[in-house]
């Protein structure tokens, strides 16, 4: 499904500047973010970068840039009560 919608927002946004991805699986799942963006010629990982889930996990190369945003949900939570 996620590469479904990678594919549809690229045709949309052409170009495409950045994909983020953010949540527990986007966060902290590596090997996801590869299987997700293993056949985008486009985008380049940084495979060290991502695997230690750094920020930024694309290399310089990547036409697209990839990150890793960390999702603040006890911020929200803590908006939300107030």
């Amino acid at each position: 499904q996620v590469r479904k919608y990678i594919g549809s927002y690229q045709t949309l946004l052409n170009p495409l500047h950045a994909i983020v991805f953010s949540g527990g699986i986007g966060e902290n799942e590596h090997k996801t973010r590869e299987l997700i963006l293993k056949d985008y010629p486009e985008i380049k990982l940084d495979y060290s970068l991502n695997n230690k889930n750094k920020t930024l996990i694309s290399s310089k190369y990547s036409k697209i840039k990839v990150l890793v945003i960390r999702t603040q949900e006890d911020m929200i939570i803590n908006q939300k009560i107030r």
